[in-house]
């Protein structure tokens, strides 16, 4: 019988008090949520935990954070649409605290209902976290139908599958839902508007994550990671195409009339995991980083981190013309959980690893 436990906080850090019966280790993590761990290897571990919390031993975040990563290191993963640009990250983020399957569209394919169906089954995992997509803004308004089926149909069999093993389902989710025309931004209960073929079709494919009493939507903007950006025509995020044009000392024209927030898949892949592995119950959350700007003022922050002599003009919209309608203010605001970095600090990390 646990008698008690007591969790406190003092400015930033956490004071636990604990209780060990029949080696049965309990405390509260640092996202509140009551963790019972029951591993032999443990045991010396939890005594010396409960002694430093009698003696009012300090834990911060991060330490209490991992005591917590030990208890879902039992949990499975199914990672789809794991080769690409978010989903290389996200398998490697969640491979540090579990096991994970990663398939892609070599392995599954997952508008073919019957064989996903199978695929799930025979892993039976967990978790499952949908990187898959039809991303091609531009290149949906002439194929409705292919982006329907990857954004729409597709995910309603992913909650079939999640449902039959009784799976969490995580989904990504985009701005593009929205019309852009609010510019204070938009909360995650926002009714959606979209104004392009691919924002309807990604709005469709939410409802059937939102029905499902263990579905994640995530919505997210802007991204950039090391990975390609598979589907997309030139396979490149918007940052290394930055890179790649300033290095060859072409001038840049970019837009200025069209705000984001521009956010790294590795903070996304992390901020994601950390709903996942926290208390947070299953509905609709936006994950960004933190930070709204231009293109062109993205741009300018580029070639200015990398250290790049270029020049970059500001354009309008209406000078760089695109088959699909933008929203102008595709601000997504996080009311829900801990904000991400500044976009400044992410891009920083991003460029020096480069």
């Amino acid at each position: 019988m646990v008698n008690d436990c007591i969790w406190r906080r003092f400015s930033n850090r956490f004071i636990i008090s604990t209780i060990i019966t029949r080696r049965k280790f309990w405390i509260i993590s640092c996202t509140g949520e009551l963790v019972l761990l029951q591993y032999e290897m443990l045991w010396p571990f939890a005594l010396l935990l409960r002694w430093a919390a009698q003696s009012i031993f300090l834990l911060t975040i991060l330490e209490c954070c991992a005591i917590l990563n030990t208890s879902n290191m039992n949990e499975k993963v199914l990672v789809l649409g794991v080769r690409g640009m978010l989903g290389t990250d996200l398998g490697e983020v969640f491979s540090q605290a579990g096991e994970v399957i990663g398939l892609d569209r070599e392995e599954v394919d997952v508008t073919n209902g019957i064989q996903l169906q199978q695929v799930v089954l025979g892993i039976r995992p967990s978790i499952i976290i949908n990187a898959t997509g039809y991303t091609d803004v531009d290149g949906a308004e002439g194929a409705r139908e292919a982006a329907f089926i990857l954004n729409d149909t597709a995910v309603g069999y992913m909650v079939e599958a999640a449902q039959s093993v009784g799976a969490r389902l995580v989904h990504i989710s985009t701005e593009y839902v929205f019309s852009g025309e609010k510019s204070d931004g938009y909360q995650e209960d926002v009714p959606t508007l979209p104004r392009n073929v691919y924002g309807e079709s990604k709005a469709a494919g939410e409802k059937h994550i939102v029905a499902y009493d263990r579905g994640y939507l995530v919505r997210t903007s802007w991204l950039y990671g090391k990975a390609p950006q598979r589907g997309k025509p030139r396979g490149m995020n918007f940052v290394d195409a930055i890179l790649a044009k300033a290095r060859d000392g072409e001038a840049l024209r970019i837009v200025n009339d069209q705000f984001g927030k521009l956010t790294s898949t590795h903070d996304l892949a992390r901020a994601i995991q950390g709903i996942v592995h926290g208390a947070y119950v299953p509905g609709i959350y936006h994950l960004v980083n933190e930070g709204v700007a231009s293109w062109y003022e993205v741009a300018c922050e580029i070639v200015r981190l990398a250290n790049i002599e270029v020049n970059v003009q500001p354009i309008s919209s209406t000078e760089y013309p695109t088959r699909a309608v933008r929203p102008k203010h595709g601000v997504l605001l996080n009311t829900k959980v801990p904000l991400l970095r500044p976009w400044q600090q992410a891009l920083l990390e991003y460029l020096g690893n480069a």
